[in-house]
């Protein structure tokens, strides 16, 4: 596919009634994704949308002016997921919120968290489990912002991957708080697929488990 189509900077991209061209030219362009080392030079330039809140954001690089694609439902940049589309802006889901970013924004990836490793969770077992772990909420400024995982037997931390002294600060992106819904907590163990952002020792590590059906 070609790469370098570019659309003058001046140029805001809104809704258009020819869809089939603009599918074309999105062809031309590519959706490249935004290569190592760059993605902090990343700023929203236009979108197309294509029907209610659903089409494409493009994005350029500053200094070079490469342009790059990206589909609602996808990420834009790492640890970003493009959630919606409008006529002057975009909407973003990231660390478990949602953001809108206006044209000309520049783009931030969330920060590379290194896997601690990978795990295997019996539903059945977590009552079991959580009666053998101490949780203590963390406050800052008299707010939840994670729980401490203490007085974790040793014959549990192969099998669960905690360590005592962890601090879990978010679960699949959504931050572990006073204010978090048990539902979604509910939802997630039925995803099947678990990803855990804990504080250990005061750098942040991640927990992968999955839940078996």
């Amino acid at each position: 596919m070609t790469r370098g189509m570019r659309i003058p900077h001046t140029t805001t991209v809104a809704p258009f009634g020819g869809r089939s061209l603009w599918l074309l030219l999105l062809w031309l362009a590519g959706g490249l994704p935004a290569t190592a080392g760059e993605v902090n030079d990343w700023i929203l330039h236009g979108t197309i949308v294509l029907s209610g809140q659903s089409g494409y954001a493009i994005v350029e690089q500053s200094g070079s002016r490469a342009q790059s694609w990206r589909r609602t439902g996808t990420d834009i940049l790492p640890g970003m997921r493009l959630a919606a589309v409008f006529a002057d802006h975009a909407i973003v889901v990231q660390d478990g919120g949602r953001k809108r970013i206006d044209f000309g924004a520049r783009l931030a990836a969330a920060a590379v968290v290194p896997v601690a490793g990978s795990y295997h969770l019996d539903p059945l077992r977590l009552p079991e489990i959580a009666a053998m772990v101490d949780i203590i909420p963390q406050q800052q400024n008299g707010q939840v912002v994670g729980y401490y995982a203490n007085s974790i037997p040793e014959k549990l931390r192969s099998v669960i991957g905690l360590q005592p002294g962890d601090l879990v600060r978010r679960i699949n992106g959504i931050p572990i708080n006073d204010k978090l819904d048990p539902s979604h907590l509910y939802g997630m163990l039925q995803s099947g697929d678990l990803k855990v952002e804990v504080v250990r020792r005061g750098q942040p590590v991640q927990l992968v488990y999955r839940v078996d059906r």
